[in-house]
């Protein structure tokens, strides 16, 4: 397979990504077959020449997933390829660990692809793809998005969804096999926050740059300058100038600017010290940036208040059969790992919000507690009220540190099994 895109200045990061794909890509057609498949497409920001690939002391890691798209030939079973599939992709990416985040395989037919639904994902996904396999005519079959087409609930969506891997990525001070490693995770999770961040900002106002460069060039020459952002730039002021660097490190992996901007260098104790230190200095800004899009999708004023109002602003965004409707789905057989959401208190919240909804309102006010802004004692009440995990017994009594790490470990079950589909992880 020839190289797909340009990674870096460095051609072995090229080389090193690129067999990434070839491997992940043999996997796939030689367990679904190539009668099945009419190609595979690489999606997002890879296909953007945006990959983090990073070096460490055994090599190269790639941070960024592998995001691939298999489509299909007219007439298969796309549910039967899925459940073919699932096992081959979960070996993989146990295989892959050691150097690569992990891989995504969706599964779409020419008729989904052909009219695909306006959200940010598949907008994300049409309008970059590149043919990694297979034949190279399927790019025109992609169907069009018309970016105002795209809710703006779908901003607050791809928000919370990085604000919950920000969680499950919180430097604890435990030592693991490979803590360079972990650091650099870290500082990748928050990257992703930052601008991703502005992209949700970005979506809302049907202007989205293709690359993350342009994104954050675009907000900060255009966007933050307007008369209507003047109290948006003034919150966002000690943040407005590492935007660059977090894009520079995002589409290379390259830390030197990173670090020539926020302090420190790149060996490993200064990475693991920018990570922490990061990870706290970051909730402000994302508590400023999710207030602001909750409030536009809400149509009220969402900056100043409390996380009990935040709660009925939640309720909000979907109706009370709507929430019971996706309630349902969600308890169907295989849907989730049992045990995860509690058949009667799922239902009985249900009319607070589906449990998607309130597993997301669950990440942003744990997210949110670390930092001096939100008391926990403020977040454990709307916890007891909306939260549509089961909790352990015993869980009102426990210390407010043993009750965040009950909720981030559900929050942990949830993103890796409900929102990767990566069931067998």
């Amino acid at each position: 397979m020839p190289l797909p895109l340009r990674t870096s200045t460095v051609p072995e990061k090229d080389q090193f990504y690129a067999a990434l794909v070839e491997r992940c890509v043999a996997v796939v057609v030689d367990t679904l077959g190539p009668e099945s498949i009419q190609a595979v497409l690489m999606i997002g920001a890879p296909a953007r020449s945006e990959v983090t690939v990073v070096k460490i002391p055994d090599g190269y890691y790639s941070l960024s997933d592998i995001d691939l798209v298999c489509v299909c030939r007219s007439g298969t079973d796309t549910e039967s390829l899925r459940w073919t599939l699932a096992p081959a992709i979960s070996s993989l990416n146990r295989e892959l660990s050691g150097v690569c985040t992990g891989v995504d395989v969706a599964i779409k037919s020419e008729v989904q692809l052909a009219e695909p639904p306006p959200l940010i994902s598949t907008y994300e996904m049409i309008r970059s793809p590149v043919v990694v396999w297979g034949d190279s005519r399927i790019v025109s079959a992609l169907g069009d998005i018309d970016i105002a087409d795209v809710p703006n609930t779908e901003s607050l969506t791809l928000l919370h969804n990085r604000i919950t891997e920000e969680l499950l990525l919180r430097p604890t001070g435990v030592v693991g096999e490979r803590p360079f490693l972990s650091s650099l995770s870290s500082l990748y999770g928050t990257a992703k926050l930052v601008l991703d961040s502005i992209t949700a900002h970005l979506f809302i106002r049907n202007n989205v740059p293709t690359g993350f460069a342009d994104r954050v060039d675009f907000f900060l020459s255009d966007v933050i300058k307007r008369p209507e952002s003047a109290r948006l730039k003034e919150k966002l002021g000690d943040f407005l100038g590492d935007m660059p660097a977090w894009a520079v490190f995002k589409t290379t992996g390259d830390l030197e600017a990173l670090v020539a901007r926020l302090g420190g260098t790149t060996e490993p104790a200064d990475i693991d010290r920018l990570a922490r230190d990061m990870w706290s200095r970051y909730i402000r800004y994302t508590e400023v940036l999710w207030r602001d899009i909750l409030g536009d999708v809400t149509r009220t004023t969402a900056v100043d208040i409390s996380i009990g109002q935040v709660g009925r602003l939640y309720q909000k965004l979907e109706s009370v059969p709507r929430s019971v409707v996706r309630a349902h789905r969600m308890l169907l057989p295989g849907r989730a790992p049992e045990g995860l959401f509690p058949t009667l208190g799922t239902y009985y919240r249900a009319r607070l919000g589906s449990p998607k909804v309130l597993a997301y309102l669950t990440a942003v006010v744990t997210y949110l507690s670390y930092s001096n802004s939100v008391e926990w004692n403020q977040v454990v009440g709307l916890i007891r009220r909306c939260c549509p995990f089961g909790l352990p017994r015993g869980f009102a009594s426990m210390e407010a540190n043993e009750q965040r790490a009950v909720l981030v470990e559900r929050l942990r079950l949830f993103h890796h099994s409900v929102l990767l589909g990566r069931k067998g992880k």
